[in-house]
């Protein structure tokens, strides 16, 4: 892949020794006015876990330096103390000439690099999703009807157009449709909570919901236009195909392109801004990364809410490739998604390292594998790699639009999370946005093009995340940086390593999750008087815990349980609910959340004559239950998903488990989710 800032700043520096040697004066000038507290002082179970540094040599001699801007020695330094490996050196990477500054595409608005594929690839095969095949022309004719169905409706540029549906081709054309019409789509899952889904719309403003009438009728009271694809199909076949022209919608890179919600620490999701310019900046950006072909088939298993699914669709459709869209069977496959992907003949697939663990079966038609959402293991590296197979661990926030930094990976190599995407800059910084030295742990900020426009209707904290970039080039005025609070630090090779959070955000199956707002919601429960929330790793499958105190008598975990799941998307609902005396707290009156105790173990009562197991199938099945929740006791009625806390990883290492036994060798995930009690 070729390194646009490696290209802008290695002329100017040359090696990561000399970039140090400077970094080192730098510091050293600055910390004679007065040192501040390092961001790893604060948290201490990161500092233990930070190796120490390499340093490479400070008697090697720096080179003259032409005169720089004041600001920008300090991005100079930063960004080149890992930012300076030559194109094709890192393992699995096809060596290739670096393009020069900004030779990637203009900036444009996102739709228009589909167009511009359909035009010349009209009859390539665009989608595939249960039998339904679409062609590149196919699926421009019918985004373009749907484009003049909502300008018919008053949707044009600014508006804010909301798409409840599930992966299909239908989905992808409504994508398309809304940003041809001008307008920004704001993906909403289908299976999120009514109550999530109409806080959204609210929030957004959105003024059309596109979607189906089944899938409407869940939200009577939403203000706005409604688009059912399959109730006014008439009316929207009935439109023109004819694609409408740049001057008649007027829309351009700084534009809304999409809002994603994620989780808040409010209590609410909010929602991520993203300009078209970010979108198409990623999009080329990663065809050059990851080279995808037209004769590619990448997998789209991500929901549509999800910032990743941009990745999947868009590294498809600009390259011409084919996009193979999951449904249900093969999204709740677990283990047997290998199999489902080698029979599609997907040879792209982007996943989180959670879900990569429990696929017991190579992929033999994978030639790439593209990680991230969490930290990757280095023993699933051992297990995947193979020749033939490239695999790339990526990293980045929504607010920086889907991925900021890439590594390619190799069995036998550290894991990182990287050097920049092209045209990014990342910056570790201390508490008071200084660069820190090679070696030592900062905050991770992200800036260029990627760089989202803020949160919908959070001026405070948008200014609070989004601050102005002083080691932006003299030719972005205004440019913002994005403090992530992910805390990372640069090894000895230059690459970035993630160290962890400075908050109590955490990562759960992928997801990006604030831990406030789920305890801000266990509040609302009946009785709560207090609640904490921890993933507990220490636990068989890395539960989600919520610690509830009572303010008069025992909680009704079962009514709390349903509260939880009427407001939270089901990743965020707790696994568990502890009853705690009082919450632990420091000095500073603070929650100690690494002082939570563990879950107690539940005494086992013996389950009545109705609930015990029956027969050798139950009593085996309950077996491997009782290995996954060791602190429940298991009984024949109680619901797999809502009474033990179960979710898609775990009912995939249950049904790994129970095909050891001859008797479930044709077990499968689906089964689970169809019969979910022993």
């Amino acid at each position: 892949m070729s390194h646009i800032s490696d290209d802008i700043y290695l002329s100017a520096l040359g090696t990561q020794a000399q970039a140090f040697a400077i970094s080192r004066a730098l510091v050293a000038s600055r910390s004679s006015g007065g040192a501040s507290e390092p961001l790893v002082g604060r948290a201490p179970h990161i500092r233990d876990a930070v190796r120490p540094a390499k340093r490479w040599s400070p008697h090697e001699e720096a080179p003259q330096l032409p005169s720089p801007r004041p600001a920008s020695a300090a991005l100079v330094t930063a960004d080149l103390s890992w930012n300076s490996a030559p194109p094709g050196s890192l393992p699995g990477r096809t060596a290739r000439p670096p393009r020069a500054p900004g030779a990637l595409a203009r900036p444009q608005p996102l739709h228009e690099i589909f167009e511009k594929r359909a035009d010349l690839c009209p009859g390539a095969l665009a989608v595939v999703s249960a039998g339904e095949r679409l062609t590149y022309l196919e699926l421009e004719e019918r985004a373009n009807r749907l484009a003049r169905h909502l300008r018919a409706r008053g949707v044009g540029r600014g508006s804010r157009a909301a798409v409840l549906l599930p992966r299909s081709p239908d989905a992808y054309a409504a994508l398309l449709g809304i940003l041809k019409a001008g307008a920004a789509y704001v993906p909403l899952d289908p299976e999120y909570p009514v109550d999530r889904v109409a806080f959204i719309l609210r929030d957004c403003e959105a003024e059309v919901l596109v979607t189906t009438a089944s899938l409407a009728s869940q939200h009577p009271r939403f203000g706005g236009a409604l688009v059912s694809l399959d109730a006014d199909a008439a009316a929207i076949a009935a439109e023109s195909h004819a694609r409408l022209a740049p001057g008649e919608v007027g829309n351009g890179p700084r534009d809304l392109c999409y809002i994603i919600y994620t989780s808040g620490s409010t209590g609410r999701p909010k929602g991520v801004m993203v300009e078209h310019r970010s979108a198409c900046h990623l999009v080329h950006a990663e065809g050059e990364l990851f080279q995808v072909r037209p004769e590619d088939r990448v997998y789209q298993g991500f929901s549509l809410a999800f910032d990743a699914s941009v990745e999947e669709i868009w590294l498809a459709f600009r390259a011409g490739a084919t996009l193979v869209a999951a449904t249900c069977e093969t999204a709740g496959a677990g283990p047997d998604l290998s199999r489902h992907l080698a029979q599609s003949r997907v040879t792209v697939f982007s996943t989180v390292p959670s879900l990569l663990s429990v696929l017991t079966e190579p992929i033999p038609t994978l030639r790439l594998l593209i990680l991230g959402g969490e930290k990757c293991p280095a023993p699933l590296v051992e297990r995947w790699a193979r020749p033939g197979l490239r695999m790339v661990n990526t990293y980045g926030p929504t607010e920086a639009t889907v991925i900021a930094t890439y590594a390619d990976l190799a069995a036998g190599k550290p894991v990182t999370i990287g050097r920049a995407v092209p045209g990014y800059r990342v910056v570790l910084v201390d508490d008071r946005m200084e660069p820190v030295p090679p070696g030592a742990v900062g905050e991770i900020c992200i800036g260029g093009p990627g760089v989202a426009r803020g949160y919908v209707g959070l001026p405070e904290e948008t200014r609070a995340r989004f601050v102005p970039d002083r080691f932006a080039p003299a030719d972005e005025p205004g440019a913002r940086t994005y403090r992530t609070g992910d805390l990372g630090r640069i090894d000895g090779e230059g690459n970035l390593e993630f160290v962890g959070r400075s908050d109590a955000q955490v990562k759960l199956r992928g997801f990006r999750v604030e831990l406030g707002e789920i305890e801000s919601v266990l509040l609302e429960g009946e009785g709560v008087q207090a609640a904490a929330c921890s993933v507990r790793e220490d636990l068989p499958g890395g539960p989600l815990v919520g610690y509830v105190v009572s303010s008069n008598g025992p909680i009704d975990e079962g009514r709390l349980r349903s509260h939880l799941r009427s407001r939270l998307p089901a990743f965020m609902v707790p696994a568990l609910i502890e009853p705690v005396d009082a919450l632990p707290r420091l000095s500073s009156g603070k929650l100690d959340r690494a002082a939570l105790p563990a879950p107690r173990l539940r005494e086992k009562q013996p389950p009545t004559s109705a609930g015990a197991p029956r027969g050798e199938v139950e009593t085996r099945i309950a077996a491997v239950w009782e290995a996954l929740f060791p602190s429940l006791a298991i009984s024949r009625d109680d619901h797999f998903f809502l009474d033990l806390g179960g979710h898609s990883l775990l009912a995939a290492r249950a049904v790994s488990e129970l095909r050891k036994d001859a008797r479930f060798a044709r077990l499968s995930v689906i089964d689970l989710y169809r019969h979910p009690t022993l």
